[in-house]
């Protein structure tokens, strides 16, 4: 599978991990475990671009240390 399958892919399994429940949230270590169990390796900075994509278009916040996504 091509690296736009695969990321694409990746992205939908990071905001099916993320609580859609106001005030809940997921640390980033979380989501990369979470991931993993699906069969994804990924690294931290993969992993904070991703975040960083789906941020901007889906409008998630994180916490001020920027260590967990809501």
């Amino acid at each position: 599978m091509g690296t736009n399958y695969t990321a694409l892919f990746r992205q939908i399994e990071i905001l099916r991990a993320i609580p859609d429940k106001p005030g809940c949230y997921i640390s980033r270590s979380t989501i990369q475990v979470v991931l993993e169990g699906k069969g994804f390796s990924v690294k931290t900075r993969t992993l904070q671009r991703d975040l960083e994509a789906l941020e901007k278009y889906f409008g998630l916040s994180c916490d001020k240390s920027g260590k967990s996504m809501l």
